[in-house]
């Protein structure tokens, strides 16, 4: 009779290439994950603290606030008024080229900084914008580091020399990628945001602290600041983004619900609520509710 050992047997059934993928598995973390440890201050609050930063390599800003480009969250009214407190609005792209370069117009007559999105290999809109006096251009991609993406960071940067921020890439790999392709901004998460199903959908994402670091740690050695986009649903989840290395965040949701937002404003049970919907496809958006909700 043959002895079998049933340890060994175990092992090397676990060493098979898909059990392996499983035991490189690392824990991860989100905001509810953590909290940050007080040390000992010699600060005075609100006097002397500096939080300005920049969005991008040549485009500071005064506080670490950025408007999500969604059409529920940024038009140039929005962008106006944030701009005003020292942060910056990036125009959604959710309509006509013509109309996003106006709404950038109003923000630059204002002599405000003002960002504007726009879609991959998209040059007519990227030249619009451009003429309109956009200070930075966003690519809007959900996935980030892919070809075409790449492709367009390189493109743009051939026809205009202006602030490029790309994203959104949630590893090292894809900071790296849009960094040498030329991104000036990095924008991290996937799957955070609070209309976002794709963790649900597709079963990819990283949790956005560990987007944000493992990003971070890439970009900070290239000068290239990151945007943490997604998953803030508190004001605290600002803070734990900016101490994973964050340089500064991206809001939709909590943004959605001011007066300046364009969402619709809709009443309901003696409630004004305004309208905040996903961003994943303008097309289907257009045809389908199924991503919106109301916000106060």
């Amino acid at each position: 009779m043959v002895s079998i050992d049933k340890n060994q047997l175990y092992r090397s059934l676990s060493m098979g290439f898909y059990s392996q993928k499983l035991e490189r598995v690392a824990a991860a973390l989100s905001f509810d994950d953590v909290l940050l440890v007080p040390r000992f201050s010699s600060i005075i609050p609100r006097e002397g603290i500096d939080v300005s930063t920049k969005v991008s390599r040549n485009v500071a800003l005064r506080i670490p606030i950025v408007s999500s480009p969604m059409d529920t969250v940024t038009e140039s009214e929005m962008a106006i008024a944030l701009a005003e407190e020292g942060g910056i609005g990036i125009i959604h792209r959710n309509m006509p080229a013509d109309r996003e370069a106006e709404e950038v117009k109003r923000v630059k007559e204002k002599g405000l900084p003002v960002g504007a999105a726009v879609g991959i290999l998209d040059e007519e809109r990227f030249r619009k914008v451009i003429d309109a006096g956009a200070d930075l251009v966003v690519i809007d991609a959900a996935h980030g580091h892919s070809e075409n993406v790449i492709k367009s960071i390189r493109r743009y940067k051939e026809i205009a020399s202006i602030d490029i921020v790309a994203g959104n890439v949630v590893t090292p790999e894809g900071a790296e990628d849009l960094i040498a392709a030329g991104a000036d901004g990095l924008r991290v998460g996937l799957g955070a945001g609070s209309t976002c199903f794709t963790r649900e959908v597709c079963g990819v994402g990283i949790p956005q602290l560990q987007a944000i670091a493992w990003v971070a740690d890439v970009a900070s050695s290239y000068g290239v600041p990151v945007i943490a986009d997604g998953g803030v649903r508190r004001i605290g989840d600002v803070v734990k983004a900016l101490a994973a290395g964050a340089d500064c965040v991206m809001l939709g949701r909590m943004l959605a619900g001011t007066d300046e937002a364009p969402g619709e404003i809709i009443e309901r049970n003696g409630m004004r609520l305004k309208k905040y919907r996903g961003m994943g496809s303008p097309e289907v958006i257009q045809k389908l509710d199924r991503y919106s909700k109301l916000v106060p």
